[in-house]
C-alpha cells in the first residue's frame, strides 16, 4: 500500500519528535506507510477536514476518531 495521501499535511507525521520517538516511528510505519484506513487522523480528515483534527489525537485512536466524526456530523 502506498504512503498516505495526507502525509505532507498530517499534524502527527510532521510534528517534532516527542518523549517517545520510537513509538512515533512505529505508528508512522503502521498508519502512514502501511494502512491508513484505520488511522484516526485519516478518518477525521476524510469525513470532515484537517481543522477538526485534535492536536493530541494519535493514529491508533480510530474509535475516538469515529466518535468525533459522529458528534460533529450531528451538529451540522
Amino acid at each position: 500500500m502506498p504512503d498516505c495521501e495526507y502525509i505532507n499535511k498530517c499534524p502527527f507525521y510532521n510534528k517534532e519528535p516527542g518523549d517517545t520517538p520510537r513509538a512515533d516511528e512505529v505508528l508512522k510505519h503502521l498508519y502512514c506507510h502501511k494502512d491508513n484506513s484505520k488511522c484516526a487522523i485519516y478518518i477525521i480528515v476524510t469525513a470532515l477536514d484537517f481543522t477538526k483534527v485534535p492536536k493530541e489525537i494519535l493514529p491508533n485512536q480510530g474509535e475516538i476518531a469515529r466518535m468525533i466524526v459522529e458528534e460533529l456530523k450531528m451538529l451540522e
